[in-house]
């Protein structure tokens, strides 16, 4: 289980005009706050202000991911990790495989602002995705 922020379905779409997947498999879920909590940990608070700053792309490893900076920072409290949407991936990658490919990101011109719900997930990804893609 992990919590972290849903992207909302107006967001999505809306990141979909900007970044058109590079690989198959489309994700674009949610950003990690925390790994490994329990199903009744509180969800993480509502950020004031949430923004998609970079894009990485990795041919090599076919998996694509999109910066975000939450309340101005793009690093990840609880692991010194960086905030981000595993946004697509090719067919014998996993959503765990952007956080090899972050550091090669390009900063956006123009960050662009998205909205989230904060969630505890209680799931694997791919069954919040059923029936998106």
């Amino acid at each position: 289980m992990y919590s972290g922020y849903e992207l909302s379905q107006e967001s999505r779409t809306a990141l979909l005009t900007h970044f058109p997947p590079t690989f198959e498999r489309l994700i674009g879920h949610h950003i990690t706050e925390k790994f490994g909590v329990p199903a009744d940990s509180a969800e993480p608070e509502q950020p004031t202000t949430i923004e998609v700053v970079g894009r990485a792309v990795c041919p090599h490893r076919q998996v694509e991911a999109l910066i975000v900076a939450i309340n101005g920072s793009t690093e990840r409290t609880s692991d010194a990790g960086k905030y981000h949407i595993t946004w697509s991936l090719g067919p014998n990658t996993k959503p765990f495989h952007s956080n090899n490919i972050i550091d090669r990101a390009v900063l956006l011109d123009t960050p662009i602002p998205i909205t989230v719900t904060p969630k505890v997930f209680t799931q694997p990804t791919a069954n919040y995705l059923k029936g998106t893609l």
